[in-house]
């Protein structure tokens, strides 16, 4: 069974309005939310494409850390270490 969410598009500053129709976790539309206050129901191209970069098989899905020249996956307790060793330098 399809449900709605109203989330605020992450691609840029104009913060636009979406409604998302969801299947389990997979989006099957996007539109403009026409009750939200900035962008009215309007929409850029990206954000109506939003379903297809959340699929997108190179999306990152977790932390990666350079080791040795090489990204490897490392859980988000490595990365925040790894952070807090670099600033840790400045």
């Amino acid at each position: 069974m399809p449900t709605t969410v109203f989330r605020t598009c992450p691609l840029c500053e104009a913060t636009c309005g979406l409604q998302i129709t969801l299947e389990g976790d997979h989006v099957t539309a996007v539109r403009g939310d026409r009750d939200d206050v900035f962008s009215l129901g309007f929409i850029c191209p990206k954000g109506a494409k939003l379903g297809d970069l959340d699929e997108d098989p190179d999306r990152l899905t977790g932390p990666l850390v350079k080791r040795d020249g090489e990204f490897v996956e490392v859980t988000w307790a490595e990365a925040f270490a790894e952070v807090e060793r670099g600033l840790a330098a400045v």
